[in-house]
């Protein structure tokens, strides 16, 4: 079934929404929740809340990408079950380690300060947009899917030792880019 059958589904308030979004979509953000949390009744758990606020959500929303759509809301869901059990397992490690490089990216004044999210997106993106594609997946299954530079390693072929060094280009030239961004002129792209 398509994702315009399933959002008309549940437009319509049809149940079988529910069995094709699992049928559709449960394996991958099975996979999103995993790597955040990392316990199975929590996952498990986490993915009824997504079909759930999905079910909830639609009729408001008509999301262009369904499965982008239910990504970030199995996502936040994940990262807000394990910060609120304030589970010091190993998913709860990578949210630190995540939280500490996204320091490095912008600076700790800035995340002090709350940052305005939608300035942080806008700037995110304008950033990645002027990245390589293989620079850009580095950073989006380091920071969005959590995968360890080790995964991300495997995951694409490459030696570990190259992801963590992109990795750490990239936060230098993120935070170039954070600090100048609004300037005139200014090139942020990969050398």
């Amino acid at each position: 079934m398509t994702d315009i059958d399933i959002i008309r589904l549940l437009w319509i308030r049809d149940e079988i929404a529910i069995e094709e979004l699992e049928i559709n979509y449960g394996h991958y953000c099975r996979q999103i929740s995993w790597e955040i949390i990392q316990n199975r009744e929590d996952v498990s758990e986490c993915l009824n809340d997504t079909w759930w606020k999905t079910w909830c959500s639609i009729p408001e929303n008509r999301p262009d990408s369904l499965r982008a759509y239910v990504a970030r809301i199995t996502r936040n869901l994940s990262l807000n079950k394990i910060i609120h059990n304030k589970a010091w397992k190993r998913g709860y490690g990578k949210i630190s380690v995540i939280e500490q490089e996204v320091g490095d990216l912008i600076g700790e004044d800035a995340i002090s300060r709350m940052i305005d999210r939608d300035d942080f997106v806008q700037r995110l993106n304008g950033f990645l947009e002027k990245q390589t594609r293989t620079d850009r997946m580095i950073f989006v299954l380091r920071f969005w899917y959590m995968e360890t530079p080790r995964e991300i390693a495997k995951h694409m072929g490459l030696k570990e030792k190259n992801v963590y060094n992109t990795l750490y280009q990239m936060r230098k030239r993120f935070r170039v880019y954070w600090e100048q961004s609004g300037k005139e002129d200014t090139v942020y792209e990969k050398a």
